[in-house]
């Protein structure tokens, strides 16, 4: 007997859409937070603050992670953190602000993911059911746990696929249920069933 999936993802307007660049509106730096105007995005979406110096030279700032969002007004709310992916003693550090007018770039990286799944069947079926998404071999997550020696992965293992392989999601299929998870902040972004 042949099983069928019917999956029924209700994706977000982030994944879907693919990387949101929008300009901050309003910064506080007493709380650390910044507001953007954008039509939907879900609390959880990690992303980052660029600055743009001259001509075609930007810098990323900081970190950003949507906190809240208010549907009526489509404003929402960021906390910013430092941002350190890509540090690099050699070169030399500037002292530039977050600034209104700045950009802030949310979900990149969502058209990557990696899914965790029970078994090779779960994985395939639903690997196979979503090509608007690359998905990231499970083998390389492995090779990042071999590399730090956690049996079961840690949050902080996580953050180091996203770091070394740009991946921004990460699926959890548990219980007839896919988890739509945002790798950076490993907040839940969306639920959705599948069933076989």
């Amino acid at each position: 007997m042949i099983k069928h999936i019917f999956l029924f993802f209700i994706f977000t307007l982030t994944l879907v859409a693919g990387v949101i660049k929008t300009p901050i509106l309003s910064v506080d730096k007493s709380s650390n937070t910044v507001t953007i105007k954008v039509s939907s995005v879900d609390v959880g979406v990690s992303g980052f603050v660029v600055h743009q110096l001259s001509g075609d030279s930007s810098i990323i700032l900081k970190d950003v992670v949507v906190t809240n969002y208010n549907k009526n007004s489509k404003i929402a709310t960021l906390e910013m953190s430092d941002f350190n992916e890509l540090n690099q003693n050699s070169l030399p550090h500037g002292n530039w602000e977050v600034e209104v007018g700045d950009t802030a770039i949310l979900a990149f990286g969502y058209s990557r993911a990696l899914l965790i799944a029970p078994n090779e069947e779960v994985y395939y079926r639903v690997t196979k059911a979503t090509s608007q998404v690359q998905w990231l071999h499970p083998d390389i997550f492995a090779t990042i746990l071999s590399y730090t020696g956690h049996p079961t992965p840690l949050k902080e293992d996580f953050k180091k696929m996203y770091s070394t392989t740009s991946v921004g999601l990460v699926f959890f299929y548990i219980n007839k249920k896919l988890f739509t998870v945002d790798a950076k902040t490993m907040q839940i972004i969306n639920i959705s069933y599948a069933v076989f």
